[in-house]
């Protein structure tokens, strides 16, 4: 959550300068960015729960059990 703070608070400062329109491509990318980080903890947070353990690789379910260790 600090790390969307702080890439906020660094654009902004650049983004004084800029005409709206290329702000609002600016934000669409990075609404997108944060959804599809979003969807990843979604998913590893499902997982962790025990979702969807059949479909996964040895490897990934290595790791998962690594996370949980």
């Amino acid at each position: 959550m600090e790390s969307i703070f702080q890439r906020y608070n660094e654009e902004k400062e650049h983004h004084c300068l800029l005409t709206p329109s290329i702000e609002a491509k600016f934000w669409l990318t990075e609404v997108e960015r944060l959804r599809q980080q979003l969807d990843g903890l979604q998913e590893n947070y499902w997982r962790l729960k025990g979702g969807e353990l059949c479909g996964m690789r040895i490897s990934d379910l290595h790791n998962l059990e690594n996370e949980l260790g």
